[in-house]
């Protein structure tokens, strides 16, 4: 997606290595800590996201976002069980580039 806005000449490739030096993939919980945007990347098991989730769930700020997945959506037992409005194995990180 970057690439392409670099290729239309709407973006720079600094500004790919700046958004990319702030994204981190992940098997660690406590890199979650300080992240402001968590994505989960693990298998479509119920019983393998329930446990991620709660793991993940004391670990981040209270104003972490971690993103529903479709699968996750149409689940209401499962919205009803989530204690935050984000949370996950296998994370995609990002966090805001303080200036």
């Amino acid at each position: 997606m970057i690439d392409d806005l670099i290729a239309k000449g709407r973006a720079k490739e600094s500004e790919r290595d700046a958004i990319l030096s702030r994204v981190t993939a992940t098997a660690d919980y406590n890199a979650l800590k300080d992240c402001d945007l968590i994505i989960e990347a693990v298998f479509e098991d119920r019983k393998v996201k329930a446990e991620t989730y709660a793991k993940a769930q004391p670990l981040l700020k209270s104003d972490a976002i971690l993103p529903p997945t479709p699968q996750r959506c149409r689940s209401i037992r499962w919205r009803k069980s989530l204690k935050t409005r984000a949370s996950s194995s296998a994370f995609i990180s990002s966090r805001r580039s303080r200036r």
